[in-house]
C-alpha cells in the first residue's frame, strides 16, 4: 500500500500546485508535500514523513519549506489517527535497550544490511530485463505466476507485503514462519533454521521482483523492511546459538529494517527517524544511527542514487539538490534550436555564398545535399578574405572552402551533452539533426549557455 499511497499524494500535490499556476519550486514543495502526508499517514510517523520529502524528492531544506512539509506531514497522521485509529501496521516497545558491546555487532549489521540493499537492486534490474524481452504482458503475468509457485510453496511468508513474517519475528515468534511449508517442526534455535532464514531473505529479493516484472505490485518499501528485519533477527539468533554475545532479536530485528531501507533509499535520516517513531522513543537512536550510517556507505560505494531515482539519473532526468545539475535536467535542447539558419548546395558558385552573406544576420551558413543531409559549414568570418577577393571567385567553389563536420548533436540529447559539446570545441554554433539524418538547424553557445544560466536562476530564486 506503501507506494500507492505516496504516489497519490504527489500526483494530488502536483495537480493542485498546476490548477494554482505556481512556479516549478513551488510545485516540487506541493509534490514533497503530498508524499511527506502520504508517508505519515501510513506510519502515523509524521517526522520520518518529512524526511523522507527531502532525502527522496531532495527538496531544499529551508524554512521556507521545512514548515509546508512539516503541516502536511502532521495533518496526514492525525487524519489517519482519527480515520484509522492510533493503530499501524507494527509498533512495538523496546524493552532491551543499548548495550555498547553490541556496537561491533550492529557495524557488522550495517555491513550485511548495505548488501543485501544491493542484491535487491541487481535482482531487480536483472530479473526486469529478463522479463522485459517476453513478448505479451499475459506472458509475462503467467510465467512469473508459475515461477512464483515453487517459492511459495517453499517459503509460504514469501506470499504479501511480509508485515505478518515481521510481527512473527519481532514477537519472539519465528517459529511461525516455518508453518505451512515442507520445513514444519524444524526447531528454531537450530543453525539450520538460520540457514532457512538465510535463503528465505535471497528468496523474497528474488520474489518481489519477479513479481514486479512479470506485472504485479511488489513494491521494494515493504520488502525491504521485511528482509532488513530478517537480517537483524538472523544476526541476533547467530550470536545467541554460538554464545558469542547476547544480543535482543527485537532490537536487530528493528535496526536491521533501518539498515537495509537506509542503503536502498540512500535516506539515513528517514530510515532511523521510522523506526525511532513506530517504536514510540530513541531507545535504538545509537544502533540506529551505527547501522543506519554503515549501510549508506555500503549502499553508495554500489551505487550513489536511491532504487526510486536511479533510472532518472542514467537518463539525466534526475533534479537533486545540485542547482547545476537539476538545471540541466530540465532543460530541453529541442527549445533552443534556430532552425532558420541558411543554407546552400555544395556545388553552388561563391557569388551565390557572397549574396546569402550580405543578406543574412546568421554567421554560419550549413551545406546540405538535395536529400537536406548536412556535409559542412562555413563560417563567415573565416572566408572573408576569399569573398572580398572579386577576381579568384572562378578558382574556388562552396566545397573547396567548406568546414567538415566536427560534431553534431544528435536526436535526444539531453543538455549535458550539448554543453558538453560546446566546452571541447570553439564553434559558435552547433548542427543539429533528426533520427533520418536531415538538418533541422543550429544550436548557438550564447544562447544555451545564457538558457542555462536563466535556469540555474530561476532554482535558486523564488518569483513573487
Amino acid at each position: 500500500m506503501e507506494a500507492p499511497i505516496m504516489h497519490s499524494g504527489s500526483a494530488i500535490g502536483s495537480k493542485i500546485g498546476r490548477v494554482l499556476g505556481l512556479n516549478y519550486r513551488q510545485r516540487v514543495l506541493m509534490v514533497g508535500c503530498g508524499t511527506a502526508a502520504a508517508v505519515a499517514a501510513i506510519f502515523k510517523a509524521p517526522i520520518a514523513g518529512t524526511l523522507f520529502a527531502i532525502e527522496i524528492l531532495m527538496i531544499d531544506l529551508t524554512n521556507q519549506s521545512v514548515i509546508p512539509l512539516l503541516i502536511s506531514s502532521v495533518t496526514g497522521a492525525m487524519l489517519a489517527k482519527v480515520f484509522t485509529g492510533q493503530d499501524i501496521e507494527f509498533v512495538f516497545a523496546v524493552y532491551n535497550h543499548f548495550d555498547y558491546r553490541n556496537t561491533i555487532f550492529y557495524i557488522l549489521l550495517g555491513l550485511i544490511c548495505g548488501l543485501i540493499a544491493e542484491y535487491i537492486r541487481r535482482i531487480q534490474k536483472s530479473i526486469g530485463r529478463l522479463f522485459h524481452r517476453i513478448p505479451g504482458n499475459y506472458t509475462r503475468a503467467l510465467i512469473g505466476g508459475l515461477a512464483l509457485v515453487p517459492l511459495i510453496l517453499l517459503f509460504p511468508p514469501l506470499f504479501g507485503e511480509g508485515y505478518s513474517g515481521m510481527r512473527s519475528m519481532l514477537t519472539g515468534h519465528a517459529d511461525e514462519l516455518l508453518a505451512n511449508s515442507p520445513f514444519f517442526g524444524m526447531s528454531s534455535q537450530s543453525l539450520l533454521f538460520v540457514c532457512y532464514m538465510t535463503l528465505f531473505i535471497l528468496f523474497k529479493g528474488t520474489a518481489t521482483a519477479i513479481t514486479g516484472a512479470a506485472g504485479g505490485v511488489g513494491g521494494v518499501f515493504a520488502p525491504s523492511l521485511f528482509m532488513g528485519s530478517a537480517a537483524g533477527f538472523v544476526v541476533a539468533r547467530v550470536l545467541k546459538i554460538t554464545g558469542i554475545g547476547f544480543a535482543s532479536e527485537l532490537n536487530f530485528s528493528l535496526v536491521g529494517m533501518a539498515g537495509v531501507l537506509s542503503a536502498l533509499l540512500k535516506a539515513p535520516l528517514t530510515s532511523i527517524s521510522l523506526i525511532a517513531e513506530i517504536t514510540g522513543g530513541y531507545a535504538l537512536l545509537i544502533p540506529l544511527i551505527v547501522t543506519s550510517g554503515v549501510a549508506y556507505v555500503v549502499g553508495r560505494f554500489f551505487c550513489p542514487y536511491s532504487i526510486y531515482a536511479e533510472d532518472l539519473a542514467n537518463r539525466c532526468e534526475l533534479v537533486t539538490h545540485h542547482k547545476d545539475r537539476a538545471a540541466l535536467a530540465l532543460m530541453n535542447p529541442d527549445s533552443l534550436i534556430d532552425p532558420d539558419f541558411p543554407s546552400i548546395p555544395p556545388d553552388a558558385p561563391l557569388p551565390m555564398l557572397l549574396s546569402i552573406a550580405l543578406k543574412s544576420s546568421k554567421s554560419t551558413v550549413a551545406i546540405l545535399d538535395e536529400e537536406e543531409h548536412l556535409l559542412g559549414t562555413i563560417r563567415f568570418d573565416k572566408v572573408r578574405n576569399v569573398l572580398l577577393a572579386r577576381g579568384e571567385f572562378n578558382d574556388y567553389g562552396v566545397s573547396d572552402i567548406a568546414e567538415p563536420v566536427k560534431d553534431i548533436i544528435p536526436p535526444g540529447a539531453n543538455m549535458s551533452e550539448v554543453l558538453a559539446l560546446f566546452k571541447g570545441n570553439d564553434a559558435e554554433e552547433i548542427p543539429c539533426v533528426r533520427g533520418d539524418g536531415k538538418f533541422v538547424g543550429f544550436i548557438n553557445r550564447a544562447r544555451a549557455f545564457e538558457a542555462y544560466r536563466n535556469q540555474v536562476m530561476d532554482l535558486s530564486e523564488d518569483k513573487e
